[in-house]
This record gives C-alpha cells, structure tokens and sequence, in this order.
C-alpha cells in the first residue's frame, strides 16, 4: 500500500497546463487489455501505450525542465527499479493527459484500510506538494464496492504558479489482483464511467 502512495506522490508531478472549461466530450474507444489485472479496460482512441522508457525519454528531451518535469522523470526511475508491472498511455492531443497502470501486491480492500490509505496519503501529500510550493485541492474521494471489485477514487486539482491540472488515483482490488489506475488531465475528466465498466476476467 505504501508504494502506491509513493507512485501517486511522484506522479502527481507529471506535467501541467491551464485549466480549460469544457463539456463533457465523446470519445471513440478502444478496448486495451490491462494482463497483470486481469482486465479489460475501454479508453479513447487518442491515447496510446508508452512504455516508461519511451516516457522518460520524451521528458528528457524538454528544453526546460520544470519541478513538475523533473519530479516526472524521477517518478519513473523509481518505478523501474521495483518488481511491480507498469505502463503508461498518453493522448496524443495533449502530452500533458496521461494513464498510469500500475500492478501492485494484493490486499483486500474494506472501508478501513481504504481510511488508512487516505489519511496516510493526506498527511504525505501535505509534506510533498507543500515542499514545492504546489497548492492542492481534494475534490473528491469515495469508496465502492461491487460483485468483481471494490475501488476506492482520490481526486485533487493541482496549482503551480498558473499552471493546474487535475489528477485521480484508483486503487483497485479484485478477487484476486490489486492495481492502481492514476490519471492526470487538464480537465477533470477522469474516466470514472469506463473504469467503473471494467472488464474483469474470470478465467
């Protein structure tokens, strides 16, 4: 549990634009297939899988590196150096909107560990974003649970200087796999309604 909240401290740096208001888009979709979860996952058809390295690299090549760029890129070799599947899908409309999927050790998630999970993510996130001078804003967080899964959803808005985003994390178990799904967005989409509508395998 406490590397997903490392991964979502690291993440929460990735990137950054100007908040823009808009409607509620429609998507094409496409079908991807999360294999260490065990899942089905529908996702616009603007984002394509990147493998870390190939993430890595794009970041590196910036010009300038921001605190939001250099935090990304050391989120990633953090990510490389543990045992634990990841990947990542970026819009090609926007690299700053991006999915993080990442595997993680399986735990039962109930009502209790799910408010452990947050109040030790609160309490390092303060440490973590206040640090860098980032003002942060919780949105939202919920607990469900269903016949496949139970997920628990954090969702915050992020400033620096006058640059926001919004980024959500699901930490997600099933019967027999844990996992995390965060996305970062310039909007708050955050993809609930297909996440919700996962896929999970059962054989």
């Amino acid at each position: 549990m406490k590397k997903f909240v490392l991964m979502f401290l690291l993440l929460s740096t990735f990137g950054g634009c100007k908040t823009k208001v808009k409607n509620q888009p429609s998507y094409d979709l496409q079908t991807i297939k999360i294999d260490f979860a065990e899942a089905n996952l529908k996702i616009p058809t603007s984002y394509s899988l990147n493998s870390l390295e190939e993430v890595k690299e794009k970041l590196l090549k910036i010009d300038v590196k921001n605190n939001f760029i250099l935090n990304s890129i050391i989120g990633i070799e953090n990510q490389q150096s543990i045992p634990y599947d990841a990947f990542i899908y970026l819009d090609s409309t926007k690299i700053y909107n991006n999915i993080w999927f990442i595997e993680g050790e399986y735990v039962e998630l109930t009502k209790s560990i799910c408010q452990l999970y947050l109040e030790q993510l609160e309490h390092d996130l303060q440490n973590s974003w206040e640090a860098q001078n980032i003002k942060y804003k919780r949105l939202e967080n919920k607990y469900l649970s269903g016949e496949k899964a139970q997920f628990v959803k954090i969702k915050y808005k992020l400033t620096y200087n006058e640059l926001s985003l919004y980024l959500t994390q699901y930490l997600i178990s099933t019967n027999r796999k844990t996992f995390a799904i965060i996305v970062t967005n310039e909007t708050k989409e955050d993809f609930e309604s297909f996440i919700k509508k996962m896929e999970i395998r059962t054989s």
